[in-house]
């Protein structure tokens, strides 16, 4: 846009006049009288000031704030009037305004700003246009990204591209939509683009290969056993499964192997989980022997039902140790009363409690049909007798008697013994409602014992008596080093059965790899593998288990671009400086700097800015003089210089008068500056000029304008 701008501005004539006719009235000048005369108040002249825009396409509305009101235009100036003199006022430019095109939008070089009236009385708001600049990743949302996300750049400038991988993915291919945009280098997972037009950029990404391995134990040797991983299932009868996948996300099953007809089954610890390479790599699956157990009753009317009542597999033992109890209750009828337990072939299964309980513990030996047998008479009544009794607590640990007790129907009942009984009871008043303590403190520092079932009911009055087992357990603490450094473990801190194999595993980060497994003590807490990042964990005490993490190393490259042969350039990493200079090699300079290998983790550089050129009022400064490298995996640094003149200004003549900006500065070649000349008491501008004359100004006249800077230069408003 553009349009007459006036020279000079008059002051108000209408205000001069009210002076004048002020001082007649209020008897400021007398006719002869001799009356008392009064000090008239001072008047306050008023003013407009006017903002001229360059840079915006004819017919653009733009919008400026000055002292609180906003006025819109969509011609090269806006303009505010009856502005009061003598104060400063503060403005501002709506930005940005959008373009007609997709992906460009106008901004302006200064935002916002004062004014001093009627010291200044005009202000040039230089608009440049922008870019869109969206950068993306393939595969999307494995590689951290600059820029974050859709940004807005000057046409024309070089712009730092870059991706960051996670760990397990290195950096292809740069490209991009736009023709009209140019790609200066390239750099490890860094590029320059200079945006000749809006653009879209996809980074490719290449995702290395990892082996996924599974590990069993359990099994007799020669069985077969399968996974399947994704929708792919691999079968081995080897004690180890190996495949070969690139980085990612994959789910896994492990199946449950049934044989013998159905009557056993060999169920896997972890009968799920997943890979995510290179942080979790391997699964250790561990195995047990699960047997068919049948329950069943007599048929014909003395029977009555068991809880389960149906058909189930259970386990024979932990893995490699303690067998597994399992417990039934049998429950008369109204006609009925339990008479005994049976086993329909012997050594199917082995009971651990009196026959003649109604609350059964048994461990499956093979595929097992137990009975309850009943025999005709009356359930109690009004006078029942009810028993619990609790198995897996010593009667003394260090010669002392541990005690238990059981809550029924609210009231605590307590003792030392293995059975607590409780006469007289009126099963129809009753709740049949039981809980017992758990854990109980073993008198050993972390070993405990823990009720299978800690809470149940009674079926009063077919149900009289509860058989409640305690399994010693120990305390297991797992945990990390370095703390608070980002890997997990799996499982977590807690209570683990005396002879039972845990699997367990660590998944390492962007930081931090798996090294190995310690333990507390390895007599009572022994590792399969140590250095496996998925093992078995066999507990036969407590303690502790820390996975211990490495850092991951990573070297880190500095490669400049913008600065001639010749030049030596230096970046602090780490504290340490690192310097080299610029050579002349085929057809381009290049310089790159090389740090060695680093532990992942969080460092400032920052990089030697300005540096002096060989002509005077020259100088090179970096685009970005500093940041935060934080947990790299592709760490190949662009560094940018751009050229830069010094640029002074000074207000000639005799008269007085200043400019702005007023203190010398250096800008980047080829920039655009807003300069705003004002008058002093006594003094008028008259002209613009400058020392060299490859300077292009909007207007050499007016007192607001811009300046197109090639060079360096000494930019001079004149007064008179």
């Amino acid at each position: 846009m553009s349009e007459s701008r006036p020279a000079c501005r008059a002051r108000d004539i209408a205000v001069i006049v009210a002076v004048i006719g002020a001082l007649f009235f209020s008897g400021g000048v007398g006719f002869g009288t001799s009356a008392a005369r009064s000090t008239p108040a001072a008047a306050v002249s008023t003013y407009t000031t006017t903002f001229y825009e360059t840079g915006l396409p004819n017919g653009t509305t733009w919008s400026v704030t000055f002292n609180g009101t906003t006025s819109s235009s969509s011609t090269g100036s806006i303009s505010f009037a009856s502005i009061p003199g003598g104060q400063s006022y503060f403005w501002t430019i709506s930005s940005p305004i959008a373009a007609l095109a997709w992906g460009e939008q106008y901004a302006p070089t200064v935002t916002s700003g004062g004014m001093q009236v009627p010291e200044q009385l005009s202000q040039e708001v230089v608009f440049q246009l922008e870019y869109l600049l969206q950068v993306a990743s393939n595969p999307v949302g494995d590689a951290s990204l600059t820029p974050a996300g859709p940004t807005y750049f000057p046409a024309g400038s070089e712009v730092t591209v870059e991706a960051v991988p996670i760990a397990g993915y290195t950096v292809g291919t740069f490209t991009s939509v736009s023709l009209n945009s140019k790609w200066i280098v390239f750099q490890g997972g860094s590029a320059i683009l200079r945006l000749g037009a809006p653009s879209n950029v996809t980074i490719k990404l290449h995702a290395q290969s990892y082996v996924l391995s599974f590990n069993e134990s359990g099994l007799l040797p020669g069985t077969s056993w399968n996974v399947t991983v994704g929708s792919t299932t691999y079968n081995t009868t080897a004690s180890s499964l190996s495949i070969l996948e690139p980085a990612g996300y994959y789910s896994y099953s492990v199946a449950t192997m049934v044989e013998d007809g159905g009557l056993f089954e060999w169920v896997p610890s972890v009968p799920y989980g997943y890979f995510y390479p290179p942080f979790l790599t391997s699964a250790q699956i561990v195995y047990t022997d699960w047997w068919l157990v049948n329950f069943t009753v007599p048929s014909g009317a003395a029977s009555g039902f068991t809880i389960p009542s149906s058909s189930a597999y259970y386990p024979s033992t932990y893995p490699h140790r303690l067998p597994v109890k399992v417990f039934v209750d049998a429950v008369s009828s109204s006609t009925t009363n339990f008479s005994t337990w049976s086993v329909k072939k012997k050594g199917d299964a082995t009971f651990y409690s009196t026959t003649s309980d109604s609350t059964a513990a048994f461990v499956a030996r093979a595929g097992a049909t137990l009975q309850a047998n009943f025999v005709p008479g009356t359930p109690c009544s009004s006078n029942c007798k009810v028993t619990f009794t609790e198995i897996g607590i010593p009667s003394t640990i260090h010669g002392i008697q541990v005690p238990w007790g059981v809550t029924f129907n609210g009231s605590f009942l307590g003792g030392s013994f293995t059975s607590i009984s409780v006469n007289g009871v009126n099963s129809s008043a009753v709740s049949g409602s039981w809980s017992v303590p758990s854990p109980i403190y073993s008198g050993t520092p972390g070993l405990y014992f823990v009720a299978t079932s800690a809470s149940g009911y009674l079926y009063l009055p077919y149900q009289t008596s509860q058989l409640i087992q305690y399994v010693e357990e120990a305390y297991v603490v797992f945990s990390v080093d370095p703390l608070y450094s980002g890997p997990s473990v799996t499982p977590s801190t807690g209570l683990y059965p005396i002879g039972d194999n845990v699997s367990i595993s660590s998944m390492g980060t962007q930081s931090y790899g798996f090294s190995r497994w310690t333990t507390s003590n390895g007599s009572v807490l022994s590792l399969l593998a140590a250095s496996s990042a998925s093992t078995d964990l066999e507990v036969t005490g407590p303690g502790w288990v820390n996975a211990t993490f490495s850092p991951r190393m990573q070297a880190v490259t500095f490669t400049q671009f913008g600065l001639p042969a010749g030049a030596v350039w230096g970046v602090t990493f780490n504290g340490n400086y690192y310097s080299a200079v610029v050579k002349f090699i085929g057809k381009a300079t290049t310089s790159t700097l090389s740090i060695p290998s680093m532990p992942a983790g969080s460092y400032f550089w920052s990089v030697t800015s300005p540096i002096a050129a060989t002509r005077p009022g020259e100088q090179y400064a970096a685009t970005i003089p500093d940041a935060v490298l934080t947990d790299f995996t592709d760490a190949g640094q662009v560094v940018v210089f751009v050229t830069q003149v010094r640029v002074a200004f000074a207000a000639t003549g005799t008269a007085g008068g200043s400019i702005l900006p007023s203190t010398a500065a250096f800008y980047d070649d080829g920039s655009t500056i807003a300069i705003s000349a004002i008058n002093g008491s006594s003094a008028t501008f008259v002209s613009w000029s400058a020392s060299n004359s490859g300077t292009l100004f909007g207007s050499t006249s007016q007192p607001s304008t811009y300046a197109g800077i090639v060079a360096p230069t000494i930019i001079r408003g004149s007064f008179s």
